[in-house]
C-alpha cells in the first residue's frame, strides 16, 4: 500500500490515532490542519505507519550488536598549558604581585 498523503499529515494522523479512536482522529485533523482526511484514509496512515515497526526495532538491535563489538572508547585531550596572562594590561597592584612569581 502506497500513502498519498504528505510525510508531515501522515505522521501527524499516526500520533492522533496513537493517542485516539479514528473518529477522533478525523476531526483533530480538520481542527488542527486545512487537510480534509476520511476515517479509511486515517485507518490506511495508521496501518502504514505500523508496518516499519519492527523492521525499526530490528535495525537497532543490529546497531547495537554492531557499537558492542566495537568496545567502549575514550578520549582524553590536554594541552597543559593553562590560560595566558597579558601582564601588560594588569591593574598596578595584581601587576606588582605577578612580577613577585615565577613563570613555570
Amino acid at each position: 500500500m502506497k500513502c498519498s498523503h504528505s510525510h508531515g499529515l501522515s505522521e501527524r494522523v499516526a500520533s492522533a490515532a496513537a493517542f485516539n479512536g479514528f473518529n477522533q482522529t478525523v476531526e483533530i485533523i480538520k481542527k488542527t490542519t486545512a487537510a480534509k482526511v476520511g476515517k479509511r484514509q486515517v485507518e490506511k496512515i495508521a496501518l502504514l505507519s505500523a508496518c516499519d515497526f519492527d523492521e525499526f526495532y530490528q535495525a537497532q538491535r543490529r546497531q547495537r550488536r554492531q557499537e558492542e563489538k566495537a568496545g567502549n572508547i575514550l578520549v582524553i585531550t590536554v594541552d597543559s598549558k593553562g590560560v595566558v596572562m597579558r601582564r601588560e594590561d594588569l591593574r598596578e597592584n595584581t601587576k606588582k604581585r605577578a612580577a613577585g612569581k615565577k613563570k613555570l
